[in-house]
């Protein structure tokens, strides 16, 4: 059958044929497109006077470009500074504004050398391998780590890679320049992992935030309830002012929003309304019945963090609209729909996404967790042409005129975590420490998969996850279970085969020299043939053993002790009457363990496992 094509030629450019436009859509002189990329400005002599990049902005931050000044030092080496700003320039375009601002800081730094040193009159064929050098014992003496003085090469070492592979300059850098790879060896080695909390302190934290969230939602649902209670009040005749909380907060409801101010005429509308509210505690203590607080959120805040594994900076500015409908298993019958939970970080080059099942009701869920915080947050002014308007964890600020979030420089959030850990009784902790014991809990679960670490933190390169996330626990763990393999692996030899791991017996650990048992201790045998600190490996020898042990439901198990006792009854005539005297005694204690497996189901389960490697008694 000949391939059906496509008629294409409407992608083709016909001159005469432009597309219609609307004249009156046209951008106005004063919203014209900025130009991308390198942007010179020369002065009357004709020297270069400002070197500016133009950068664009990632799609998660689509606000215009991003206009980076580079130092003055550029501007005086004139024949390096355009074809390192080009360089620079084509690498940092994908990223984010700030890591665009942090790379080209660093080539300022090798700029500020050029010009230390009296280099700057050099070319690009004075890029060689000692300039390279000498740069390197510069930033030695110049009072640095070693990991910052690594960030400040990686930029240099990627403007000299474009250099060479450009058409416009490989002739005119040295073909055998290059900067050493590892100039201070050991750096990773050096990085700090995120400290993580016990899985105890973890469950605590948890429980302490389900009940302050069930609290202030109790609270809040309280408050609606005075609020009816006060306007039948108010219907049969109470005066405005009395000192009832019922009245007060259905005067606050119905006259002003449900919000209170600290303005001259919210007291002045009624005589005695400031003592009235200083009789229930001031604005602090009215608010809670209202609308959310800043220490009111604090365990939604910390919740949200422990359901989403997300970034610290990336809770905090979770907005509204960042739930969403999830196109995952939608139209599904028999799976109910999710939500999508979408929060920005700025140094990732996507979204952090969760999903949860539209259905979910749970308190410490976070769709109820959006749902609640919108109810503790709806009386609040939040006026639509504000830019924060759209933020989750909103609140009364200080002057109470108008909303305020945690990523206020006045309203920060360690405080309020600080008297919510002092009410609890919690363990000191940040929020910092959430997102990797979450990491670490899933390591333990996935018995050290990598992957699912990175799925987890939603990072795009696992080096990511290895360099920042990977704890001193988990390398011990993996350690271990490297040298576990390979202990196993020398016992599978030194048994010709027969004790063999790669028996598919579930709910067993594998332990045990002979398959079917279980074993206390594999590194410290009682028996006369074995050495304490070294795997087990008297195959067929657990039925003798101390330290054996069977697991009774298990058919599996039992299939391998009745295969074990029919090869040692096939070996009875083959045996030399010194051997057979020894097989004899293991199969008397096989019979005992066998007398274990009491249930007929576990020994009806165990006739009916096939068995396909063979045993040979010797």
């Amino acid at each position: 059958m000949a391939r059906k094509r496509m008629d294409r030629s409407f992608l083709t450019y016909r001159p005469g044929a432009a597309p219609a436009f609307d004249r009156n859509n046209l951008a106005r002189p004063e919203k014209e497109e900025r130009e991308y990329g390198v942007i010179q400005k020369l002065s009357p002599d004709g020297k270069l006077c400002q070197l500016t990049l133009n950068c664009p902005r990632t799609a998660k931050s689509n606000r215009g470009s991003a206009q980076i000044n580079v130092s003055d030092d550029w501007l005086k080496a004139e024949h390096l500074s355009v074809p390192f700003a080009t360089a620079i320039f084509s690498h940092i375009r994908k990223f984010g504004p700030s890591t665009q601002v942090n790379k080209v800081q660093a080539l300022n730094r090798f700029f500020a050398f050029m010009c230390e040193q009296g280099k700057a009159h050099f070319k690009l064929s004075d890029l060689t391998t000692t300039l390279f050098n000498e740069y390197i014992f510069w930033l030695d003496t110049q009072q640095l780590t070693s990991k910052t003085k690594a960030g400040l090469i990686s930029p240099l070492r990627v403007v000299l890679h474009y250099l060479k592979q450009n058409p416009q300059y490989t002739s005119k850098v040295p073909g055998d320049a290059y900067i050493k790879p590892n100039p201070w060896p050991g750096i990773n080695e050096q990085i700090a992992h995120r400290p993580i909390l016990a899985i105890t302190d973890l469950v605590t934290i948890e429980r302490a935030c389900i009940k302050e969230m069930q609290t202030w939602m109790r609270k809040w649902e309280e408050g609606n309830d005075f609020i009816k209670s006060g306007r039948e009040r108010l219907q049969a005749g109470a005066s405005p002012t009395e000192h009832r909380l019922e009245t007060l907060l259905a005067i606050i409801e119905d006259r002003y929003g449900g919000y209170v101010t600290n303005s001259k005429q919210f007291f002045a509308d009624g005589d005695g309304r400031r003592r009235q509210i200083e009789f229930f505690g001031g604005i602090k203590g009215i608010a809670p019945w209202l609308y959310a607080t800043k220490r009111s959120l604090v365990p939604f805040v910390v919740m949200m963090a422990i359901r989403t594994a997300f970034n610290p900076e990336t809770i905090l500015a979770l907005r509204k609209s960042a739930l969403r409908e999830s196109s995952l298993l939608k139209g599904s019958a028999e799976l109910a729909p999710r939500y999508r939970v979408v929060g920005g970080k700025k140094r990732a080059r996507g979204d952090q996404v969760r999903t949860y099942p539209q259905d979910s009701t749970e308190i410490d869920s976070p769709i109820s967790i959006f749902n609640n915080v919108g109810k503790l947050t709806r009386r609040l002014p939040n006026a639509e042409h504000d830019p924060d308007h759209d933020m989750l964890f909103i609140f009364q600020g200080r002057n109470y005129g108008r909303a305020h979030h945690y990523l206020n420089a006045t309203c920060t959030f360690p405080n309020a975590l600080s008297a919510f850990r002092k009410d609890n009784q919690l363990p000191d902790f940040s929020l910092s420490n959430i997102r990797p014991t979450i990491s670490e809990i899933v390591n333990q679960l996935s018995n050290g998969d990598i992957k699912a670490q990175q799925a987890i933190l939603n990072h795009w390169h696992t080096e990511t996850t290895e360099t920042h996330y990977v704890s001193e626990a988990a390398r011990h763990r993996r350690r271990e279970t490297l040298g576990n393999l390979l202990n196993r692996r020398e016992r599978y030899i030194q048994t010709s085969g027969k004790s063999d791991d790669r028996i598919n017996i579930p709910d067993n650990t594998g332990r045990a020299a002979t398959p079917g048992f279980e074993c206390t201790d594999p590194y410290d045998s009682p028996l006369a043939s074995q050495s304490t600190g070294q795997l087990c490996t008297a195959w067929g020898e657990c039925p003798l053993c101390p330290r054996a042990a069977v697991i009774p439901d298990n058919s599996h198990a039992l299939a391998q002790l009745l295969h074990l006792h029919n090869a040692i009854e096939k070996a009875r005539h083959d045996l030399p009457p010194g051997r057979w005297l020894y097989w004899s005694t293991v199969q008397k204690a096989l019979n005992n363990w066998l007398s274990k497996f009491p249930a007929k189901s576990v020994w009806h389960g165990a006739k009916n496992i096939q068995r396909t490697h063979a045993i040979l008694i010797e």
